[in-house]
This record gives structure tokens, C-alpha cells and sequence, in this order.
């Protein structure tokens, strides 16, 4: 769901076609087929919203400690 963020994907049909053609770099990740809509959708609601929450402000404050550390004027806004 990450990657429907990052790619201002607004379905899950985007993303998994987004995703599809992502393959090459998803099977370096260890991920041989890019998930179905299905499993998304299943995945979405079993999943609490506060988990996406918490991976969110974590990957913010990492963009934005190696900002700061690479470009002081430039920053990340919550």
C-alpha cells in the first residue's frame, strides 16, 4: 500500500498494474508475482489503519533525517 502512496495510485487496480509492471524489481525483493487485487482488498481489510500509520511516520522521519543531512534547506513536512 506504500506504493499506491508514493505513486498517487487512487485503485487497487492501479496498483496492481502498477506493481505488475514492477516484476523485475519485485523478484529481487523476493516477490515472484505482483499481488492480486483480490489479496489487496483482503489484505485492506484485516490489516488495522494504525499499522499504516506507524510505517508512514517512520519512513517520514527517515526522509527526513537524511534530508536534513544531505540538504539542510530542504525538508519534510508531516
Amino acid at each position: 500500500m506504500l506504493f499506491c502512496q508514493v505513486a498517487h495510485l487512487n485503485s487497487l487496480r492501479e496498483v496492481c498494474l502498477g506493481l505488475a509492471g514492477c516484476e523485475s524489481p519485485l523478484k529481487n525483493l523476493g516477490i515472484r508475482t505482483a499481488p492480486k487485487r483480490s489479496t489487496l482488498a483482503y489484505a485492506n481489510a484485516h490489516r488495522p489503519w494504525e499499522l499504516y500509520e506507524s510505517i508512514f511516520m517512520q519512513l517520514l522521519g527517515k526522509c527526513q533525517a537524511e534530508t536534513a543531512a544531505q540538504s539542510p534547506q530542504v525538508s519534510f513536512q508531516e
